[in-house]
């Protein structure tokens, strides 16, 4: 629920300073922006990490609402065991915290990944 609370703040925030400059990496306003409340905190300390969905493309941001893994995913689901599920081109894989993909995108069906 923290999380939650601090990605809407996040958000909030964000929309309040729409005048000023903006880095490339930023998402801009007039972009569909949809966010899930699913999280991780993988083994080893990596930070939370959100789906977010920009433009019809699935990605990941970390708890301060900037992206860690570009949207480029036609769909992703959460982070499980280290791996998160992630549909390209009509397949589904798996990437790794660090957005790099661990398992092929060749599978028509995926369900969380388990060790």
């Amino acid at each position: 629920m923290f999380f939650v609370a601090c990605l809407l703040l996040v958000f909030s925030t964000h929309g309040q300073n729409s005048k000023s400059q903006r880095k490339s990496t930023d998402v801009k306003q007039d972009i569909p922006l949809t966010t899930a409340a699913s999280q991780v905190k993988e083994k080893g300390g990596h930070d939370y990490l959100a789906l977010v969905k920009i433009a019809g493309s699935w990605g990941y941001i970390d708890m301060s609402g900037k992206i860690a893994i570009n949207p480029q995913f036609d769909n992703a689901k959460p982070f499980s065991d280290g791996l998160a599920r992630v549909k390209k081109m009509g397949d589904w894989g798996f990437i790794n915290p660090e957005g790099k993909i661990t398992i092929d995108c060749i599978y028509n069906e995926a369900a969380s990944f388990t060790k």
